[in-house]
């Protein structure tokens, strides 16, 4: 989920440093692996902080009672990085989109790094879109659910996780989207 918010980031800085971006330094690409693959550890070690290693479950959770919680704070984190990612996409589409209609006087390196910004934006911002609404419902299901009962119930925690995930929707619309945008 946060490597949207990592390829947003990139994109930003190949539209704004475009002149340039062909030069930049190969280790920004390592750079953003190495973030990528941090993020969920950290997020794993916070988790496993708390949760209670006592209780007995019937499934495979991170989640237990004493770290629902902050679970549910981490996962509204990612939901918002990943509203933030798709800002920052629409933005960076629409200067290079207005770059693009004003590329005449450009150098050719600049004007291939905007085609190629525009082009890579236009093709990731509805895979984005499709797993924001995803997790957007997804969330909204758990809201409703803390919501209802706040007080966290091992033996129904199982039924919402199946029941409320619905990321491998993803998975399935994904192809359909692409086919439909450009058949």
């Amino acid at each position: 989920m946060f490597s949207f918010a990592i390829i947003s980031i990139e994109r930003c800085l190949a539209t704004v440093f475009y002149k340039s971006y062909e030069q930049c330094p190969k280790w920004l690409g390592a750079w953003f692996g190495i973030v990528q693959i941090v993020i969920p550890f950290v997020c794993s070690g916070i988790i496993s902080t708390e949760y209670d290693f006592t209780d007995r479950f019937s499934y495979c959770s991170v989640v237990s009672r004493s770290n629902f919680d902050l679970v549910m704070q981490i996962g509204y984190i990612f939901m918002v990085c990943e509203l933030l990612a798709l800002i920052f996409f629409h933005v960076a589409l629409f200067v290079n989109w207005r770059r693009k209609q004003l590329r005449a006087t450009m150098d050719p390196t600049g004007r291939y790094q905007i085609t190629e910004n525009f082009r890579t934006i236009a093709t990731i911002t509805p895979l984005i879109w499709c797993h924001f609404l995803i997790i957007v419902l997804s969330s909204i299901i758990y809201f409703a659910y803390a919501s209802l009962n706040p007080t966290f119930d091992p033996r129904i925690y199982p039924i919402l996780e199946e029941s409320s995930n619905q990321i491998y929707w993803h998975g399935v619309l994904l192809p359909f989207i692409f086919f439909a945008l450009y058949q």
